[in-house]
């Protein structure tokens, strides 16, 4: 079963700015598509058509569907609370994000290495009294983000991506994940790095990205493998892009020295 957010609450507050509508729908799609997927049936529906049949199953057998996620400028926190409260939803205890706030800051310059970027989680409920899901938002406030970065994060959708979780208690499960997406199913290692504030009781959650461009050539498909605890070291893990992955990052920088461009 995919994870619950935690059992500490986050009331919203009775008033507070609204979110940006742009992003108010974009949060409405993630829900949306949070619900459609499953523990049980969404590695199967996000990767059935990028692996074969085989490593198909040995990756289902690793890890389980966990969350769609995406990355949201609200005028603070509280907006994002009640956007989520509008939508029937709660929120788990919003705690500090580490490695989207850094990935920000390589985009886009070190101004962002001091916002308070936050992450939280909400349980959606299934569709037809399937198994619920778990929506996953970082938290910039707009504030904290000038007007092109938020553009630019918004139109190329930088930080969505769905994510699986390792269930595996195999040694080596997160790395074998990793090697069958990039070695038979076209990702690269796209960073990643640990966070001792999500999942504090499991010892942290350790994290590893992965992108491939997608159908639009300006847009990335994104997955997170996650495990809950600290596997490798405290250093950020760094990204080994493809050419490909390299200019879709390129072309939606703010910052001249944002990116830094690696080979398979």
């Amino acid at each position: 079963m995919a994870h619950s957010p935690t059992p500490t609450r986050t009331t919203a507050p009775a008033t507070t700015a609204p979110l940006d509508p742009q992003d108010r729908a974009r949060l409405a799609a993630a829900v949306d598509r949070a619900a459609r997927l499953d523990p049980d049936t969404g590695t199967a529906a996000v990767l059935g058509a990028l692996l074969p049949p085989a490593e198909l199953r040995e990756l289902a057998g690793l890890c389980v569907y966990d969350h769609s996620a995406l990355l949201l400028f609200p005028p603070d926190h509280d907006a994002l609370l009640v956007a989520l409260a509008d939508l029937g939803l709660s929120a788990g205890a919003l705690v500090p994000s580490v490695v989207v706030k850094q990935r920000l800051a390589e985009r886009h310059g070190p101004a962002l290495a001091g916002a308070d970027v936050r992450i939280t989680h909400a349980s959606v409920p299934g569709r037809g009294g399937a198994a619920g899901s778990v929506v996953e938002i970082f938290s910039c406030p707009a504030a904290q983000a000038g007007p092109d970065v938020r553009a630019a994060e918004r139109r190329a959708e930088t930080e969505q991506h769905t994510a699986l979780r390792v269930v595996s208690t195999a040694p080596d499960a997160l790395d074998r994940a990793v090697s069958l997406l990039v070695d038979r199913a076209g990702f690269c290692p796209d960073g990643g790095g640990y966070n001792p504030h999500e999942q504090r009781a499991a010892g942290g959650t350790t994290v590893r990205y992965l992108a491939r461009v997608g159908t639009a050539p300006d847009r990335l498909v994104r997955l997170e493998l996650k495990r809950h605890g600290r596997h490798g070291g405290d250093a950020p893990v760094p990204a080994v892009w493809s050419e490909d992955v390299a200019r879709v990052y390129r072309a939606n920088a703010t910052h001249a020295n944002a990116t830094h461009e690696g080979e398979l």
